[in-house]
This record gives C-alpha cells, structure tokens and sequence, in this order.
C-alpha cells in the first residue's frame, strides 16, 4: 500500500465511511513508523500536531473530524512523538469532548483520557 500524503491520511481520518478512517490510522501508523524523516523535520511534525489539535476543536465539520483527531493524536503519543503542551492540550479538549452529541466521541475522548492520565 502507497503511503499517502499528511494531507490525505488527515483527510481520511475525518471521512463519513468507517473503513476510510480505519484505513487513515493505518496509513498514519505506517508513517509515524518510520518517522525518521518526520523527527527530522520538526516543521511537519509541528504542523501534524498543529492539524491534529485543529481537528479535535472542530465544531463546523461534524463528528468524525473530531474522533479522528483524538485518534489520530492516540498514535502520535503511541509513536513517543508528542510532547508536553501537545498532551496537555489535548487532555482538556479531550475532558471537554466527553459531553459531545456524538457517543463515539464521547467513548473515544474517554479512552484518550485514561491514556494520557
């Protein structure tokens, strides 16, 4: 499987179809896997963050952007590639998100919760 853009794992991570945003994680998986090219750019690192965060906060693009930035964000701790202002952020946008409309908002901000705890 091609590795795809920043650009268009984000864009699939945040897509109405279920398998598409199953497909995004993995291809971000791949790529923060083999994340020497992105420690050494620290500007696309900061930028994947910056995006991440950006789709957490989301109020104008429904659900799914919301639960794949708090998904997407999962991996990026996983990876050891986070750092203390992008966890602390997150943790307060994921307490935030667990009174969401949205159940599997809800379920994943609770786990991001517990995982970053």
């Amino acid at each position: 499987m091609a590795v795809k853009t920043m650009e268009e794992i984000l864009s699939l991570l945040c897509s109405h179809v279920k398998l598409e945003r199953d497909k995004g994680i993995q291809q971000l998986e791949e790529t923060l896997k083999d994340s020497k090219n992105l420690v050494v750019d620290v500007i696309k690192l900061e930028e994947l963050k910056n995006s991440l965060i950006t789709l957490v906060q989301s109020t104008n693009r429904g659900w799914e952007a919301k639960h794949g930035g708090l998904t997407g964000s999962k991996s990026l701790i996983l990876n050891k590639l986070d750092s203390d202002d992008f966890c602390e952020a997150l943790r307060k946008e994921a307490l935030r998100l667990m009174h969401d409309d949205e159940a599997r908002v809800r379920t994943a901000s609770g786990n991001f919760s517990l995982f970053v705890a």
